[in-house]
């Protein structure tokens, strides 16, 4: 049997707004490009790997919000690859419903576009046999066709369709390889069947969410005399990442900035769109500004950084210092041995310290 490659994506949302986006404008339009531009690096890997087919297992584009200029531009794409078989299945984000432009206009030769009926293609070259649906109207959970059954030994068969299957549906029809979309995270497994099906959630190529960190991925796949072989390419343009820093012990502003900046030390890492939720004590003379410091980060080379704080307020040491007693022989205890200590030791003891009075005042407070 003649081999072949695909590549398998789903869940673009083309032009989709970004909401609650919290830096400038100027971000904004370069993050809604950056979408377009991972689409690109989607059509140029398909094109450097000479791949056989493109499978878009739903919500591709954005029904509601999707420009027809935008729509113009991915045919554009499209034609760059000629020799690349493209197959969409639309999904709940861009239904096969009656205005959509998926039916309202012409699409390129090589681009298939399934209905909400159940469809089958055969490529007798490649001995196989795709079997492929859409989301319409209704969007609840795909029911299979009734009408598959088992491939014969030598024919290979893919399925690509959105949202959740069955699994034990799925489980009699002996595929090779089943295309879904919806979930944006990647997920894949086998079915415990003769053929071994491989179902497969490549997620989403670029993170449109706080959910959608790290690296994201398209699927290449390739089937040859050894069976099916496949891959997870990174493809995302800018990623999205979450930390949390404790800034206890931090008197200053500028003490908290260099406690970000050390938790991320890679300079590479700037470039990434950041949600930093900053934890721990504050001191009782810092004040903290969410965009304040999303600006001096900014100022310090960071593309955006989207801040949260999370800090409750830490003792008054001054102020319990000065009680004398039993409290202020421990506070000066513990400040002289943080004094004293290595600088990766001082945040252990200033946890320590801060432990202590949690104990003492609550005696304390019920004698």
């Amino acid at each position: 049997m003649k081999a072949f490659t695909f590549i398998h994506t789903s869940d673009l949302h083309l032009d989709l707004p970004i909401r609650g986006w919290k830096g400038s404008t100027e971000e904004l339009l370069l993050r809604q490009r950056e979408y377009r531009q991972t689409f690109e690096r989607i059509i140029r890997l398909a094109k450097d790997r000479q791949v056989h087919f493109l499978l878009i297992s739903g919500d591709f584009l954005e029904h509601q919000t999707i420009a027809w200029s935008t729509v113009k531009w991915i045919m554009d794409q499209f034609h760059q690859l000629p020799a690349t078989r493209v197959f969409i299945s639309p999904g709940k984000s861009d239904p096969w419903i009656k205005d959509s432009f998926y039916r309202t206009l012409d699409w390129p030769e090589h681009v298939h576009i399934f209905t909400d009926k159940w469809e089958e293609l055969v490529f007798e070259e490649y001995s196989l046999r795709i079997i492929g649906k859409g989301k319409g109207e209704n969007v609840s959970n795909v029911a299979l066709p009734a009408w598959v059954t088992g491939p014969a030994e030598e024919e290979r068969r893919m399925m690509i369709t959105y949202g959740d299957v069955n699994e034990a549906d799925l489980v009699p029809l002996e595929l090779d390889y089943v295309a879904l979309g919806q979930n944006h995270q990647r997920n894949v497994y086998q079915l415990d069947n003769t053929r071994n099906t491989v179902v497969c959630h490549p997620g989403s190529p670029e993170g449109i969410s706080w959910k959608e960190t790290g690296e994201r991925t398209v699927t290449w796949g390739q089937f040859d005399s050894d069976g099916l072989t496949i891959e997870h390419l990174p493809i995302q343009t800018r990623r999205l990442e979450r930390i949390e820093v404790d800034v206890t012990a931090c008197k200053s502003i500028d003490e908290v900035l260099e406690k970000i900046v050390q938790s991320i030390p890679e300079r590479k890492d700037r470039e990434v769109c950041w949600c930093l939720k900053i934890t721990g004590r504050r001191d009782p003379g810092l004040i903290l500004h969410p965009d304040q410091v999303s600006q001096k980060l900014k100022e310090r080379s960071f593309f955006h950084v989207e801040v949260q704080d999370q800090t409750t307020m830490g003792y008054n040491l001054d102020q319990l210092r000065s009680h004398g007693g039993l409290l202020g022989a421990y506070i000066r205890k513990m400040e002289k041995k943080i004094k004293e200590a290595a600088p990766e030791e001082r945040m252990v003891l200033y946890r320590a310290l801060e432990q202590g009075l949690d104990a003492l005042l609550k005696e304390v407070k019920y004698l």
